[in-house]
This record gives structure tokens, C-alpha cells and sequence, in this order.
């Protein structure tokens, strides 16, 4: 079955930037005119997605509200002749259907393990996808696509990963890879991916220390999985991990120790982790290049800066 549904769990508290978000959800803030959560609901739909399922907090409702109609505010534009204005936000409105459910812990327990468990009533007994919104991904191939066509030919889950220095795995979830056997191959036509970056995994990790040499690879798990519905029973039990929390990085490598073949995709193009101040800030001004007119005058107060 090719997956229908998408778990976006956008119900975190985004501490690394407070105070801004105790009003704004992470999720929601800006990159030019559109807010982080729409480039990741793009990604979802040009793969095929058919619902979206947020996993929300009280706090997050500003996300349920952004897909949704606003009528006032259609008046009020329609008085001021902004038909364009009207179109853009009736076109938000439709772009898929979506659901909320609402970010539950497990006991005492949290975890972004925690967030995709909440989704299990809505998801069925059917695979699906999970997109983290704190990663932007830009490539020529939409990288939610490329994972849907590795699993649609390999029938097992998949998972994105690029390549980090590795001081900075320590706050990501790590593989260890190697190449696919010949049979597997065969498997794997061509397709809207590169073959040549499709890697079985040998085990997964979550945030080593490389000074410790916990490390498996440089290759750093991004927020795109294809997942089956077995990691359900899995998230409701497996044991708190790193900072008391339930990670699906170990749920996952449960899952594979318990038989289950899972693939990492290295996906070619650029990410941007905006859960850093850095990572923002590089992702609008990726954005802002696009502009000529916005570059221009970005290019014009650098200069005046001396830089």
C-alpha cells in the first residue's frame, strides 16, 4: 500500500526560542511571506500525501487555524478589492485534508517517540509518513518523493539522511550503513531517487558523542521516515532514552532487530535545521536569494555594514 497519511507532530514547546514562542509556535514562524509549516505541508503533498495529521499542543492551535478559512478576513479583503489575497488564502485552505489529534504523553513520559504514538488511532493499520518541521529541505527531487519511491519498490521502511561534520551529531540521530546486496538492487528500478545514494541500515542511534566514539557514520537522520503501523506497539513500550525521553530512533532500531529490513536515503541537495537561531536565519536568507528585489537590498546593508 503506498502511504496515504502524514504525521507532522508540531507539538513541542521550541525553548531554544522563547520567549517568541510562548505566543507563536515554532512551526509557524515565518520564512518570507509563508511560515516553516507550510514548506513542510508542500513537500508532503508534491509526494502524494492525502491527509495531514498534526499532533498538537493547546499552545499549536495557531497551526489548525493557518489551514483553515477565515471568513472575517475574506471580507475584509473583498471590501479592499485583494482578490489575489483571497485566492492565496482559499488556496491554503485546500491544500489537503488534514486532522489533529492531541500530544499525549505516556504516562510521565514524552518524546518525539511520544508524538508519532499519538497518531496511531488516526493512522490505522496502514504505513505512513512522518515529516519533522523543524527541517527544511531543498532539493531538485522533493525528498519526501524520493523516500516514496524507494519504499514503493523495497516495501520496507526508509528513512532521509545527509552527510554533517561530526561535531555536530551530537544532536542528531545516527546510522550505520552499508551498501545493498545485489538481490535488493534488482529490486530498486530507477526511479525518482538516486540509487547509488540508497543505503540498508545497520543500525541506528540517537545524539552520540564522537568524542566518546559513539558514533556509527557522518550521516545524520532528517526528519522524513516512511514508517509501518508495527512501530505502534513498539512506541508503547520501548523504554525511555536519551534525556529521560521516547525516541523513535530507538524504536526504530528495535524494530530492526526484530527482523525488519529498514533503508536510508542521502538525499542531494541543501537542509537547513531550523531548530538553531543559525539554521533559521540561513533558511529565510536561502528564501530571500530567490527575490532579486529582497537580495538586492539584503546584498546593499551588508555592504553598508562593511562586510
Amino acid at each position: 500500500m503506498v502511504p496515504r497519511k502524514a504525521v507532522l507532530p508540531v507539538g513541542g514547546w521550541g525553548t531554544r526560542f522563547l520567549p517568541a514562542t510562548k505566543a507563536v509556535p515554532k512551526a509557524m514562524f515565518p520564512i518570507m511571506n509563508k511560515p516553516i509549516i507550510h514548506y513542510i505541508v508542500d513537500e508532503a503533498i508534491a509526494a502524494g500525501i492525502k491527509q495531514i495529521i498534526f499532533v498538537i499542543t493547546p499552545n499549536n492551535r495557531a497551526i489548525e487555524e493557518y489551514f483553515s478559512p477565515r471568513l472575517d478576513l475574506e471580507i475584509f479583503l473583498e471590501q479592499r478589492n485583494k482578490r489575489d489575497s483571497i485566492d492565496e488564502l482559499r488556496k491554503i485552505c485546500n491544500l489537503v485534508c488534514f486532522s489533529t489529534t492531541p500530544a499525549r504523553p505516556r504516562g510521565q513520559l514524552q518524546g518525539l517517540g511520544i508524538g508519532v504514538l499519538n497518531a496511531k488511532l488516526l493512522v490505522g493499520q496502514e504505513p505512513f509518513v512522518v515529516l519533522l518541521p523543524n527541517d527544511i529541505l531543498e532539493t531538485k527531487i522533493p525528498c519526501m518523493e524520493s523516500l516514496m519511491g524507494i519504499y514503493c519498490a523495497l516495501k520496507c521502511p526508509v528513512l532521509a539522511v545527509h552527510r554533517v561534520h561530526l561535531d555536530r551529531l551530537c544532536t542528531y540521530g545516527n546510522v550505520g550503513v552499508k551498501s545493498l546486496d545485489e538481490v535488493t538492487l534488482s529490486n530498486l528500478p530507477e526511479g525518482p531517487y538516486i540509487r547509488e545514494r540508497v543505503w540498508e541500515v545497520t543500525k541506528l542511534i540517537q545524539k552520540p558523542d564522537p568524542r566518546k566514539q559513539e558514533h556509527l557514520s557522518d550521516l545524520a537522520i532528517v526528519g522524513r521516515f516512511i514508517l509501518p503501523a508495527d512501530i505502534f506497539p513498539i512506541l508503547e513500550n520501548v523504554p525511555p532514552g536519551y534525556e529521560g525521553e521516547v525516541q523513535l530512533i530507538d524504536a526504530l532500531e528495535e524494530l530492526r532487530q526484530n527482523g525488519q529490513r529498514i533503508y536510508a536515503y542521502e538525499f542531494e541537495g541543501r537542509y537547513f535545521d531550523t531548530r538553531s537561531e543559525l539554521g533559521y536565519v540561513e533558511a529565510v536568507l536561502n528564501e530571500a536569494a530567490k527575490r532579486p528585489d529582497v537580495w538586492k537590498a539584503i546584498y546593499g546593508m551588508v555592504l553598508s555594514r562593511g562586510g
